[in-house]
Formats: C-alpha cells, structure tokens, sequence
C-alpha cells in the first residue's frame, strides 16, 4: 500500500536514514569517550570516539548515562576532544 502525504495527497517521500540532529550529550566513563545523538524521528543513536573518529557502537550505552561512574562533558570538554 503506497502512503500519501495526508494534508497534499501526494506520495510519501521515500524512506531514508534519519536525519541526525546536534548530539543530546557527550559522556565519559574511565577511558571511554560517547555521544547520544536524537534523530528526528525520536531514535537515539550512540557514537564512540574511537583513535579520534566517531564510530557507531552499540544503542544499549545510552543506559550508561545513569551510572554515577558515568560524567556528562561540558562544552568546554567537548570542543578539546579530537574529533
């Protein structure tokens, strides 16, 4: 079944990867080094910082926000990271 734009009648644009909107918040644990990204459609995605690169890792770390081992980066902290 082909979705419509409801308020136009027209076809739904094609599904794509959602829009990745400004981090949510940069975290760090020991040595380990994440952000929370929101897309626009209310998914989280979770990046490592990994030899200065953000790479994809795993949702689940998103918990990790919760431990009291777990600090929350100023911004300060975020513009001296490598990446």
């Amino acid at each position: 079944m082909e979705q419509t734009n409801a308020t136009e009648g027209e076809p739904a644009a094609p599904a794509s990867r959602p829009e990745r909107r400004e981090a949510t918040g940069v975290y760090r644990q020991g040595t380990t080094v994440w952000r929370v990204t929101e897309t626009v459609e209310g998914g989280l995605k979770v990046e490592i910082l990994t030899d200065g690169t953000w790479v994809a890792g795993p949702v689940n770390m998103v918990g990790m926000r919760l431990d009291p081992k777990t600090t929350r980066l100023t911004q300060a902290s975020i513009d001296a990271l490598p990446a």
